[in-house]
C-alpha cells in the first residue's frame, strides 16, 4: 500500500515544483517589462526635461527682446546701464529656470532608473533561485532533485513488486 501511495506523492511534488516555476517564470517576465519600462520612462522624462528648458530658453531671450524694445522705444540705450544690467539679470534668471527644469528631469529619470535597477534584482534573485547549483557529485542539485522524486516513486513500486514481470 505504501508503494502505490509514494507514486501519486512524488507526482504530485513534481506538479507542485513545476507550477512554481511556471509562476517564478511569469513574474520574472513581468519584472523584466516593468523595467524596460522604467527605463523607457526615465529616456522620456529627460527629454521632456530638455524640451522644457529650451522653451524656458526661449521665454527668456522673449522678455529681454521686449525690455530692449520698451528700452529703444524710451530712446535709452541699452547696451549699458540699467537697460544692459536688467537684461542679464533676465538672461540669467531664465538660465535658471531652464537649469531648474533640467535638473527636475534628471532626478525624476533617476528615480524611474533606480527602480528598474531593483526590478532587475528582484529578477535576478528570483532566477538564482531557480538557477541549477551544483552538489557534491559535480551534478546540477535541481536536476538530482528531480531524479529523487521519479526514483523514489519507481524504486518504492519496484520494492514492493509492481514492477516485476
Amino acid at each position: 500500500m505504501g508503494a502505490v501511495s509514494a507514486i501519486p506523492e512524488s507526482i504530485s511534488k513534481s506538479l507542485a515544483q513545476s507550477a512554481r516555476r511556471e509562476t517564478a517564470n511569469f513574474n520574472m517576465d513581468e519584472l523584466r517589462r516593468s523595467s524596460a519600462l522604467e527605463q523607457a520612462n526615465a529616456a522620456f522624462v529627460e527629454q521632456a526635461g530638455a524640451t522644457q528648458a529650451g522653451l524656458a530658453r526661449m521665454r527668456g531671450s522673449a522678455v529681454q527682446a521686449q525690455q530692449r524694445v520698451a528700452w529703444a522705444t524710451a530712446g535709452i540705450d541699452t547696451s549699458t546701464g540699467t537697460p544692459a544690467a536688467v537684461g542679464e539679470a533676465s538672461r540669467l534668471w531664465s538660465e535658471l529656470d531652464a537649469v531648474t527644469l533640467q535638473n527636475n528631469a534628471r532626478r525624476a529619470a533617476m528615480g524611474h532608473r533606480e527602480l528598474s535597477r531593483r526590478y532587475d534584482v528582484e529578477n535576478e534573485r528570483i532566477a538564482a533561485r531557480w538557477r541549477p547549483t551544483n552538489n557534491l557529485l559535480g551534478a546540477p542539485a535541481e536536476l538530482e532533485f528531480e531524479s529523487d522524486l521519479a526514483l523514489s516513486g519507481l524504486g518504492a513500486a519496484l520494492s514492493a513488486g509492481l514492477g516485476a514481470k
